[in-house]
């Protein structure tokens, strides 16, 4: 008995290697404007489903007033070089508030060891009934 099939070869998926997104114990650098914290393991990392860099960052809010919040993460590798980098922000953010901010950018090009985050603050919008 012959058995035949039709159409070409079975196609075989191959394995992708890719790098880690990040590597186990990011080095986190926070600087800028003073009235606003990110605490221990307040920095985490992922892709969204376009494959682009969302950095969430955990901050704790300690001006008097409040403020609008202006957010820059510079991710490095292992060695030093800047592999990409993040923005993002948040309005009207309540003194004493603990509030998570996302930010976005291109894909990093290599794991991420190190990012440091800026920080900047202005006063809010004032709020018109």
């Amino acid at each position: 008995m012959l058995l035949a099939g039709c159409g070409g070869p079975p196609v075989v998926d191959q394995a992708v290697t890719q790098t880690p997104l990040a590597a186990a114990n990011v080095v986190v650098t926070q600087t800028g404007d003073s009235d606003v914290t990110i605490p221990p393991g307040g920095v985490t990392f992922s892709l969204d489903a376009a494959r682009l860099l969302v950095v969430d960052v955990k901050v704790r809010f300690s001006a008097p007033m409040p403020r609008t919040v202006a957010l820059r993460a510079t991710v490095y590798d292992a060695t030093g070089r800047i592999v990409g980098d993040a923005t993002g922000g948040a309005i009207q953010v309540v003194p004493g508030s603990e509030i998570g901010v996302e930010l976005s950018g291109p894909a990093p090009a290599g794991t991420i060891a190190a990012v440091t985050v800026e920080v900047h603050t202005v006063p809010a919008p004032a709020v018109h009934p």
